[in-house]
This record gives structure tokens, sequence and C-alpha cells, in this order.
């Protein structure tokens, strides 16, 4: 993420912040987040969309015109990064807890894509979790340039 700017800072922020909660390998990682990893390499689509509510919404300020509603479109985008890269590996990085309740997380994602050329994609998404799924999320996630 190029100049990362705001939203960077504003993560750094609330990892370092007074936030009750903060990411420690193996524990106390929200049940949603864990799952949500979990999903992200298991090369099923649906898996990923269960993560999320029926009607979640995400917006994405880096790229304005692709927020969309519905896990069905999560289910649709999943099933096309898992076909372009059958590998895929999500991993959680770290993760703190707003003190809205959001929940702030950083991604790193790796495979190899189907042509055989390395694929890398991260950065922060802040997740409002409803009912023990997604309901909304703002996404800074995108490809790793070089």
């Amino acid at each position: 993420m190029a100049g990362g700017g705001a939203a960077t800072a504003t993560f750094a922020a609330a990892l370092t912040s007074g936030a009750s909660e903060r990411f420690r390998p193996g524990r106390g990682k929200p049940e949603v987040v864990e799952r949500l990893e979990r999903a992200m390499s298991s090369g099923d689509a649906d898996k990923v969309a269960a993560c999320f509510a029926v009607d979640f919404t995400v917006v994405t300020p880096l790229h304005p015109s692709r927020g969309f509603t519905g896990n069905a479109q999560v289910r649709k985008n999943w099933a096309g990064i898992f076909a372009l890269v059958p590998d895929h590996k999500g991993r959680l990085l770290r993760w703190s807890r707003g003190a809205d309740g959001s929940i702030w997380t950083e991604w790193s994602m790796t495979g190899t894509t189907v042509a055989g050329a390395p694929y890398r994609a991260g950065g922060p998404a802040i997740l409002t979790v409803e009912h023990g799924v997604i309901a909304a999320a703002r996404f800074y996630l995108d490809q790793v340039g070089e």
C-alpha cells in the first residue's frame, strides 16, 4: 500500500493504544477471525462466505467501485481467487479490538497463480461482527506491488 497514510496511522494507533484486547499468537483471536483465516487457506469459497452475514456490506476506500453488499458476492470473489491462486494462504498478522467493538485486522495472503507467478496481497481490514459473522467491513487490502 503505497503511502498508506491515514489508514496505516490509524491502524498502528489502534494496535498500540490502550485497546482491551491485542493479538497474541495462538490465543484470544476472535472466533470469526480464526474461522476466516482457516477458510482463506481452504480453497473453499463457501467456507469463506459462511464467515459473512447474508447482507454483509463492504466499503473499499482504495477502490470505491469495488464495494458491494451480500455474502453471495463474497463467495463469487473467493471462487475467483481460489481459481487463480489454488494454493492461496491467508494469514492474520495482528488484530486489535477498537473502542466501538470493531475488530482491526492486518492480513498477508500468498500463493502461486495457475500461470506459475507468485501472488502476494495484504493490508488492513476493519470488521464489524454481529451474531458471530462479519456484518460489515472496510477493506484496505490490495495486491503487493514490486
